[in-house]
Parts: structure tokens; C-alpha cells; sequence
């Protein structure tokens, strides 16, 4: 598959809790496969969503260090493709 053509975008962030929310929709061309798949194209629309939680100073505010942050990825998508 090619790589998305998108940035991810902030949809949500609370600076108390130290967390944030990204999301990205992305056209994704699929031309390649292997095996059962080889010969497979088509055009998906694949949305990923980021959630991010700092760890917090234990006076106030976010460790902004993404090494040590917790992260969730999700990604869904659908579309056509052929074999």
C-alpha cells in the first residue's frame, strides 16, 4: 500500500489531563500483495486516530517527552479492491 497523503490534525487536547486526540483520513492506493494477494489493486479511505496521555510533573503540567508517553492507535477503512 502507498502511504497517506495527509497530516494528522489535533481534535482534542485537555492540558490538565495532559492528553491529546489526532486524526487523519487518507485516500491509500493498494498495488501490491504477495501470495494469495499478489495482483490485488484498488482505493481505500483509511482514518487513523491518535490518543496521547503525558505523564504529569508532580508539581503541575505534562512531561512532554514521547518516549514516555502512553499512545493508542486506531485505524479503520474501507473501499474497493480487485483481484
Amino acid at each position: 500500500m502507498s502511504k497517506p497523503s495527509s497530516h494528522l490534525k489535533v481534535v482534542s487536547s485537555d492540558q490538565r489531563a495532559c492528553t491529546v486526540v489526532l486524526k487523519g483520513t487518507a485516500p491509500m492506493t493498494d498495488s501490491h500483495g504477495t501470495g494469495k494477494y499478489r495482483g490485488i489493486h484498488g482505493t481505500l479511505s483509511i482514518t487513523v486516530v491518535n490518543g496521547v496521555v503525558f505523564p504529569t510533573k508532580k508539581t503541575s503540567g505534562c512531561v512532554q517527552n514521547i518516549n514516555k508517553a502512553v499512545r493508542l492507535t486506531r485505524a479503520a477503512g474501507s473501499g474497493q479492491v480487485s483481484l
